[in-house]
């Protein structure tokens, strides 16, 4: 694995996962491109980012959340990558793989959530 690539999408990564628990819509919002394609699912795209807020909306009244993270392959030269992700809430888990694209200032442009 590419170390400069690993520390890329590790840093984006530890951005994502504190404003999530921060519950910092503001500064995950930040993390993506203003054209970005976001699947919150293989099925369900998300259109804009005023739609991406409200999205993440969802996350502010749940509490002691957890994200943990993996990553599972890098592609320095297109700037892909995918990311093994655990989330407990309230006892509750889920896991799945995030496909991602960043752009060269380090922004999504391409988010894909799947779930096992």
């Amino acid at each position: 694995m590419n170390k400069n690539a690993n520390y890329i999408i590790n840093n984006w990564m530890k951005s994502f996962c504190n404003a999530w628990i921060e519950k910092n819509i503001d500064n995950i919002l930040k993390l993506f491109s203003n054209n970005v394609e976001y699947w919150e699912t293989p099925t369900d795209m998300i259109g804009d980012k005023n739609r991406l807020r409200v999205l993440w909306e969802e996350i502010l009244p749940l509490e002691n959340q957890e994200i943990n993270y993996n990553i599972i392959e890098t592609d320095q030269i297109n700037n892909k990558y995918i990311i093994e992700w655990h989330f407990t809430c309230k006892g509750e888990s889920s896991s799945g793989r995030y496909f991602i694209t960043l752009n060269n200032e380090n922004l999504c442009t391409y988010f894909l959530q799947t779930f096992q």
